[in-house]
Protein backbone atom coordinates (compact mmCIF):
# COMPACT_ATOMS: atom_id res chain seq x y z
CA UNK A 1 0.00 0.00 0.00
CA UNK A 2 1.35 3.19 -0.87
CA UNK A 3 -0.21 5.46 2.25
CA UNK A 4 -0.50 3.98 5.92
CA UNK A 5 -3.56 6.42 7.18
CA UNK A 6 -6.44 3.62 5.34
CA UNK A 7 -4.18 0.60 6.17
CA UNK A 8 -4.12 2.31 9.70
CA UNK A 9 -7.64 2.37 9.49
CA UNK A 10 -8.46 -0.70 8.56
CA UNK A 11 -6.11 -2.45 11.49
CA UNK A 12 -7.86 -0.61 14.14
CA UNK A 13 -11.48 -1.03 12.98
CA UNK A 14 -12.07 -4.17 10.63
CA UNK A 15 -11.79 -7.90 12.71
CA UNK A 16 -11.91 -9.31 9.37
CA UNK A 17 -14.66 -11.71 10.58
CA UNK A 18 -16.03 -12.49 7.23
CA UNK A 19 -15.10 -13.85 3.89
CA UNK A 20 -16.39 -10.47 2.70
CA UNK A 21 -14.26 -8.49 4.60
CA UNK A 22 -11.57 -10.63 4.31
CA UNK A 23 -11.45 -10.13 0.17
CA UNK A 24 -11.95 -5.86 0.67
CA UNK A 25 -8.92 -5.20 2.88
CA UNK A 26 -6.99 -7.83 1.08
CA UNK A 27 -7.47 -5.00 -1.84
CA UNK A 28 -7.61 -2.23 -0.31
CA UNK A 29 -3.98 -3.12 1.64
CA UNK A 30 -2.44 -3.64 -1.80
CA UNK A 31 -3.77 -1.32 -3.91
CA UNK A 32 -2.65 2.05 -4.08
CA UNK A 33 -3.62 5.88 -3.84
CA UNK A 34 -5.99 5.71 -7.00
CA UNK A 35 -8.80 3.92 -5.24
CA UNK A 36 -9.82 6.95 -4.46
CA UNK A 37 -11.10 7.67 -7.99
CA UNK A 38 -12.84 4.63 -8.11
CA UNK A 39 -16.77 4.65 -7.99
CA UNK A 40 -18.10 2.59 -5.67
CA UNK A 41 -19.28 0.44 -8.25
CA UNK A 42 -16.04 -0.36 -9.76
CA UNK A 43 -14.27 -1.22 -6.19
CA UNK A 44 -17.18 -3.69 -5.63
CA UNK A 45 -16.12 -5.30 -9.39
CA UNK A 46 -12.50 -5.42 -7.99
CA UNK A 47 -12.53 -6.68 -4.57
CA UNK A 48 -15.31 -9.74 -6.12
CA UNK A 49 -18.28 -8.43 -3.57
CA UNK A 50 -21.34 -6.66 -4.02
CA UNK A 51 -21.71 -2.83 -3.98
CA UNK A 52 -24.18 -2.90 -0.38
CA UNK A 53 -20.62 -4.78 1.26
CA UNK A 54 -18.27 -2.31 0.22
CA UNK A 55 -20.93 0.61 2.08
CA UNK A 56 -21.26 -1.94 5.00
CA UNK A 57 -17.43 -1.90 5.16
CA UNK A 58 -16.60 1.91 4.79
CA UNK A 59 -19.31 2.31 7.36
CA UNK A 60 -17.24 -0.23 9.98
CA UNK A 61 -14.02 2.10 9.29
CA UNK A 62 -16.48 5.32 10.83
CA UNK A 63 -17.32 6.87 7.37
CA UNK A 64 -21.01 8.32 6.97
CA UNK A 65 -20.48 6.60 3.72
CA UNK A 66 -18.92 5.85 0.52
CA UNK A 67 -18.36 9.19 -0.64
CA UNK A 68 -17.06 10.42 3.01
CA UNK A 69 -14.62 7.12 2.51
CA UNK A 70 -12.90 8.92 -0.35
CA UNK A 71 -13.02 12.27 0.67
CA UNK A 72 -11.16 11.89 4.17
CA UNK A 73 -8.93 8.67 2.17
CA UNK A 74 -7.92 11.22 -0.24
CA UNK A 75 -7.15 14.24 2.19
CA UNK A 76 -4.67 11.85 4.13
CA UNK A 77 -2.61 10.52 1.04
CA UNK A 78 0.59 12.76 2.43
CA UNK A 79 0.64 10.58 5.34
CA UNK A 80 3.04 7.58 4.08
CA UNK A 81 5.54 5.38 5.76
CA UNK A 82 7.42 3.04 3.54
CA UNK A 83 7.88 -0.70 4.86
CA UNK A 84 12.00 -1.29 4.26
CA UNK A 85 13.51 1.01 7.10
CA UNK A 86 15.08 -0.13 10.18
CA UNK A 87 12.90 1.97 12.23
CA UNK A 88 9.29 3.40 12.07
CA UNK A 89 10.33 6.75 11.42
CA UNK A 90 10.25 8.25 7.63
CA UNK A 91 13.13 7.63 5.20
CA UNK A 92 16.24 7.30 7.41
CA UNK A 93 19.41 5.91 5.38
CA UNK A 94 22.68 5.65 6.92
CA UNK A 95 23.76 8.69 4.83
CA UNK A 96 21.55 10.76 7.21
CA UNK A 97 23.54 13.40 9.60
CA UNK A 98 22.47 12.85 13.43
CA UNK A 99 20.76 15.71 13.38
CA UNK A 100 18.82 14.85 10.30
CA UNK A 101 17.92 11.24 11.79
CA UNK A 102 16.66 13.33 15.39
CA UNK A 103 14.19 15.46 12.67
CA UNK A 104 12.52 12.57 11.48
CA UNK A 105 12.21 10.43 14.17
CA UNK A 106 10.36 13.16 15.72
CA UNK A 107 8.44 13.95 12.92
CA UNK A 108 7.69 10.55 12.63
CA UNK A 109 6.61 10.41 16.30
CA UNK A 110 4.29 13.65 15.63
CA UNK A 111 2.23 11.85 12.53
CA UNK A 112 1.84 8.72 15.14
CA UNK A 113 0.57 11.20 17.47
CA UNK A 114 -1.74 12.94 14.98
CA UNK A 115 -3.10 9.05 13.82
CA UNK A 116 -3.60 8.33 16.99
CA UNK A 117 -5.35 11.35 17.86
CA UNK A 118 -7.64 11.00 14.79
CA UNK A 119 -8.21 7.83 15.83
CA UNK A 120 -9.33 8.10 19.53
CA UNK A 121 -12.87 8.25 19.67
CA UNK A 122 -14.95 9.92 22.76
CA UNK A 123 -17.35 7.04 23.49
CA UNK A 124 -14.82 4.14 24.12
CA UNK A 125 -12.94 7.04 25.81
CA UNK A 126 -15.74 7.74 28.36
CA UNK A 127 -16.82 4.04 28.21
CA UNK A 128 -13.21 2.96 29.61
CA UNK A 129 -13.42 5.67 32.84
CA UNK A 130 -16.95 4.69 33.29
CA UNK A 131 -14.94 1.39 34.28
CA UNK A 132 -12.42 2.83 36.18
CA UNK A 133 -14.21 5.57 38.51
CA UNK A 134 -15.42 2.74 40.88
CA UNK A 135 -12.78 0.63 41.15
CA UNK A 136 -11.39 -0.60 44.11
CA UNK A 137 -7.71 -1.24 42.70
CA UNK A 138 -5.84 -1.17 39.23
CA UNK A 139 -3.88 -4.42 38.19
CA UNK A 140 -1.10 -4.42 35.34
CA UNK A 141 0.13 -6.87 33.16
CA UNK A 142 2.85 -8.04 30.28
CA UNK A 143 5.38 -9.71 29.42
CA UNK A 144 9.33 -8.40 28.01
CA UNK A 145 8.43 -4.81 26.42
CA UNK A 146 5.04 -4.78 26.97
CA UNK A 147 5.87 -5.56 31.15
CA UNK A 148 8.21 -2.36 30.30
CA UNK A 149 4.97 -0.19 29.57
CA UNK A 150 2.71 -2.15 32.28
CA UNK A 151 5.31 -0.55 34.67
CA UNK A 152 5.48 2.43 33.51
CA UNK A 153 1.15 2.79 33.69
CA UNK A 154 1.91 1.39 37.40
CA UNK A 155 4.09 3.65 38.83
CA UNK A 156 1.74 6.55 36.90
CA UNK A 157 -1.39 5.04 38.44
CA UNK A 158 0.21 4.57 41.98
CA UNK A 159 -0.63 8.62 42.44
CA UNK A 160 -4.14 8.42 42.70
CA UNK A 161 -6.01 7.59 45.23
CA UNK A 162 -6.88 4.32 44.13
CA UNK A 163 -4.90 1.13 44.92
CA UNK A 164 -2.58 -0.39 42.49
CA UNK A 165 -1.00 -3.94 41.43
CA UNK A 166 2.43 -4.59 39.67
CA UNK A 167 3.74 -7.86 39.56
CA UNK A 168 6.81 -8.71 36.64
CA UNK A 169 7.14 -13.04 37.64
CA UNK A 170 4.62 -14.29 35.61
CA UNK A 171 3.49 -17.26 37.78
CA UNK A 172 3.05 -14.71 40.64
CA UNK A 173 0.88 -12.53 37.87
CA UNK A 174 -1.33 -16.11 37.42
CA UNK A 175 -1.78 -16.06 41.65
CA UNK A 176 -2.15 -12.12 42.00
CA UNK A 177 -5.28 -12.90 38.99
CA UNK A 178 -6.79 -15.32 40.93
CA UNK A 179 -7.38 -12.99 44.16
CA UNK A 180 -9.19 -10.04 41.91
CA UNK A 181 -12.94 -9.36 41.93
CA UNK A 182 -15.70 -7.42 40.16
CA UNK A 183 -14.35 -4.71 41.43
CA UNK A 184 -10.67 -4.59 40.11
CA UNK A 185 -9.84 -3.11 36.76
CA UNK A 186 -6.82 -4.44 34.74
CA UNK A 187 -4.94 -3.45 31.83
CA UNK A 188 -2.74 -5.82 29.87
CA UNK A 189 -0.50 -5.20 27.03
CA UNK A 190 0.91 -7.30 24.52
CA UNK A 191 1.54 -5.57 20.88
CA UNK A 192 0.82 -8.91 19.32
CA UNK A 193 -2.10 -9.45 21.28
CA UNK A 194 -0.81 -13.38 20.83
CA UNK A 195 1.49 -13.25 23.85
CA UNK A 196 0.38 -16.81 25.68
CA UNK A 197 1.10 -15.89 28.84
CA UNK A 198 -0.78 -12.62 28.96
CA UNK A 199 -3.80 -14.31 27.38
CA UNK A 200 -3.32 -16.97 30.19
CA UNK A 201 -3.53 -13.99 32.57
CA UNK A 202 -6.48 -12.51 31.16
CA UNK A 203 -8.28 -15.47 30.86
CA UNK A 204 -8.01 -16.15 34.91
CA UNK A 205 -9.23 -12.62 35.86
CA UNK A 206 -11.48 -12.77 33.15
CA UNK A 207 -13.11 -16.29 35.14
CA UNK A 208 -12.84 -13.89 38.66
CA UNK A 209 -15.01 -11.66 37.64
CA UNK A 210 -12.50 -8.85 37.01
CA UNK A 211 -12.90 -5.85 34.11
CA UNK A 212 -10.38 -6.12 31.54
CA UNK A 213 -8.61 -3.23 29.95
CA UNK A 214 -6.35 -4.57 26.30
CA UNK A 215 -4.13 -2.25 24.76
CA UNK A 216 -3.17 -4.19 21.62
CA UNK A 217 -2.07 -3.86 17.88
CA UNK A 218 -3.65 -6.68 16.89
CA UNK A 219 -8.05 -6.28 16.75
CA UNK A 220 -8.98 -10.09 15.99
CA UNK A 221 -6.63 -11.16 18.64
CA UNK A 222 -7.60 -13.86 21.36
CA UNK A 223 -6.61 -10.89 24.49
CA UNK A 224 -8.47 -8.39 22.60
CA UNK A 225 -11.56 -10.51 22.57
CA UNK A 226 -11.49 -11.19 26.27
CA UNK A 227 -11.54 -7.48 27.03
CA UNK A 228 -14.31 -5.71 27.98
CA UNK A 229 -12.85 -2.74 26.27
CA UNK A 230 -9.91 -3.22 23.82
CA UNK A 231 -7.40 -0.39 21.89
CA UNK A 232 -6.25 -1.30 18.82
CA UNK A 233 -3.39 0.74 18.29
CA UNK A 234 -1.68 -0.12 15.58
CA UNK A 235 1.97 0.90 13.95
CA UNK A 236 3.74 0.16 11.01
CA UNK A 237 5.34 -3.15 10.49
CA UNK A 238 9.08 -2.75 9.91
CA UNK A 239 12.26 -4.72 10.07
CA UNK A 240 13.64 -6.11 13.16
CA UNK A 241 11.29 -4.82 15.28
CA UNK A 242 10.73 -1.16 15.30
CA UNK A 243 6.99 -1.47 16.20
CA UNK A 244 8.42 -2.14 19.69
CA UNK A 245 9.45 1.94 19.61
CA UNK A 246 6.71 3.47 18.14
CA UNK A 247 3.69 1.29 20.33
CA UNK A 248 5.25 2.60 23.24
CA UNK A 249 5.00 6.28 22.10
CA UNK A 250 0.55 5.59 21.82
CA UNK A 251 0.44 3.27 25.07
CA UNK A 252 2.25 5.64 27.56
CA UNK A 253 0.04 8.39 25.77
CA UNK A 254 -3.20 6.57 26.40
CA UNK A 255 -2.22 5.79 29.88
CA UNK A 256 -1.51 9.67 30.27
CA UNK A 257 -4.92 10.29 28.99
CA UNK A 258 -6.57 7.92 31.46
CA UNK A 259 -4.25 9.00 34.34
CA UNK A 260 -5.08 12.80 33.91
CA UNK A 261 -8.63 12.32 33.21
CA UNK A 262 -8.68 10.21 36.54
CA UNK A 263 -6.77 12.73 38.59
CA UNK A 264 -9.51 15.66 37.69
CA UNK A 265 -12.47 13.45 38.27
CA UNK A 266 -12.10 13.43 42.04
CA UNK A 267 -8.96 16.18 41.94
CA UNK A 268 -9.70 16.54 45.95
CA UNK A 269 -9.38 12.97 46.80
CA UNK A 270 -6.13 12.98 44.33
CA UNK A 271 -4.41 15.55 45.49
CA UNK A 272 -4.30 14.45 49.13
CA UNK A 273 -3.15 11.37 47.94
CA UNK A 274 -0.30 12.88 45.72
CA UNK A 275 0.16 14.80 48.94
CA UNK A 276 1.22 12.24 51.35
CA UNK A 277 3.06 10.36 48.83
CA UNK A 278 5.18 13.49 48.79
CA UNK A 279 5.37 13.88 52.24
CA UNK A 280 6.36 9.94 52.48
CA UNK A 281 9.75 10.47 49.78
CA UNK A 282 10.60 14.19 51.11
CA UNK A 283 13.17 12.87 53.83
CA UNK A 284 14.76 10.67 51.38
CA UNK A 285 15.27 13.06 48.98
CA UNK A 286 16.28 15.89 51.35
CA UNK A 287 18.74 13.10 52.27
CA UNK A 288 17.33 13.11 56.14
CA UNK A 289 16.36 9.89 58.02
Amino acid sequence: MAFSYLESLIRRKVVNSTETDRKITAYLLTTDSRVVNLTITQLADRCGVSETSIYKYVKKLGFSGYQDFKIRVASNLHRQTPHDNISAAVNITNQDAPITIAKKVIQSNIDLLSDFNDFLGADKLERTLALMYPAETFHFFGQGGSDVVAFDAYHKFLRTRYRCQYVADYHLQLTDATKVGPHDVAFLFSHSGATKETVRVAQVLKQAGCKLITLTGSPGSELAQLADISYILFTEEVAIGAEALTSRILYTTLTDILYLNLMYHDETANRQATDKIRAALRPSKEGTD
